[in-house]
């Protein structure tokens, strides 16, 4: 987790909001898509675009789409 997870939302589908951390940040259960060859299981995910928001420094990016430290995140 120390480099960040694939928390993009372009990147995954049939998200729906489960929850909300602490720290406000919303908890969604949902999976990747297909065609990003990640594993298509559903998952709980934060979402990077919202993440960013918040806690900036927990954001990064890899192969053009943004990941989450979620360490950091969920301070």
């Amino acid at each position: 987790m120390g480099s960040g997870l694939f928390s993009d939302k372009c990147l995954k589908e049939n998200l729906k909001p489960v929850g909300k951390l602490n720290n406000g940040l919303k908890v969604y259960v949902g999976n990747y898509k297909k065609e990003t060859g990640l594993d298509t299981t559903p998952q709980l995910f934060l979402l990077a675009q919202e993440v960013k928001e918040k806690h900036p420094e927990a954001v990064g990016k890899k192969f053009g789409a943004l990941t989450v430290n979620y360490k950091k995140a969920t301070k």
